[in-house]
């Protein structure tokens, strides 16, 4: 074997000896709630493979995941970066903070049956003016088909909800039959109400 031959053999083999992963990422998000997308940015130098613990039981091998957490908590986040043959390994921790926000879970009941009722459109508000004029809607949304509807990110106040879902023969409504948050909400937690709705003939 020639010299240059040998040279560049021994060159290669020190270069893949000092080769080491350095493990490094940033997050990005529009808010850092509960059940918002976290997005993870992989800034890793001289890394082939990766494996990330969210610190909630969840792990991935992906290069640039995108995570939910559903619980709000402090989150250790480690990302694992892996040199080309795995003999090196490099660690980065960063510790997450995810906050709940103050939002409603609201359940449209059927008065009588007490059944759910599902495809119902619920609306928000924060005075009974707002209520009765169906104006400056704070949040809105349709039941699911178990009756509920989430309002996410709110403020610690009384609301005033709306309830309506017109059928063939008539329409369901909370307009007759009343409905208020008797108390300002709990702030950073899920509040629970039932919006009892009552049937009207057109």
């Amino acid at each position: 074997m020639r010299y240059a031959e040998i040279c560049l053999i021994v060159i290669t083999l020190l270069f893949i000896a000092c080769e080491r992963p350095k493990a490094d990422f940033t997050i990005k998000y529009n808010k850092n709630y509960t059940l918002e997308k976290i997005y993870f940015q992989n800034n890793s130098t001289e890394a082939y493979s990766y494996f990330w613990l969210f610190g909630d039981g969840d792990s991935t091998e992906n290069i640039n995941p995108v995570h939910i957490y559903k619980k709000a908590d402090n989150y250790k986040v480690k990302l694992f970066a892996y040199s080309k043959d795995k003999t090196r390994c490099s660690v980065k921790e960063y510790i997450l903070q995810i906050v709940q926000p103050t939002d409603i879970l609201a359940r449209v009941i059927i008065i009588g049956s007490y059944n759910a009722l599902s495809e119902c459109e619920v609306k928000l508000y924060k005075s009974l003016n707002d209520w009765i004029k169906d104006e400056n809607i704070i949040a809105q949304g349709i039941s699911d088909e178990d009756g509920y509807v989430y309002l996410r990110e709110l403020d610690t106040v009384i609301y005033y909800f709306r309830a309506y879902k017109e059928v063939e023969s008539g329409y369901y409504s909370n307009y007759k039959a009343g409905y208020m948050s008797k108390k300002p909400l709990t702030g950073n937690t899920v509040n629970f109400f039932d919006i009892f709705v009552k049937y009207e003939n057109k």
